[in-house]
């Protein structure tokens, strides 16, 4: 069985070493079986409103803040880059000739 904490909704993610604030929760899903993460969405981040975070990057989640590892950081660039120039690849271009 699955469950998603909405309550917890809004609480800072941040980076363990660095502290580094990279958003807030969006959204947390949790298999109540294993007590294992699903999924975890990071909203408002410099990445775009809504990133995954890979559950293997999760380290702790507290009262206060969720903690995850700071190769996210290096791990969302790439992403949004990559997802950003195949964005740009799927723009069609029209070209002109002016004679």
């Amino acid at each position: 069985m699955k469950i998603k904490y909405t309550k917890i909704k809004g609480l800072p993610v941040v980076c363990q070493k660095s502290k580094t604030r990279v958003g807030k929760l969006y959204n947390l899903e949790v298999d109540t079986d294993s007590l294992k993460i699903i999924s975890l969405i990071v909203g408002q981040s410099w990445f775009g409103p809504r990133v995954y975070v890979s559950i293997d990057q999760v380290i702790a989640i507290k009262e206060d803040q969720i903690e995850i590892n700071d190769a996210f950081i290096k791990e969302a660039e790439i992403n949004s880059a990559e997802s950003i120039k195949q964005l740009n690849n799927s723009i069609p271009v029209i070209e002109k000739s002016i004679e």
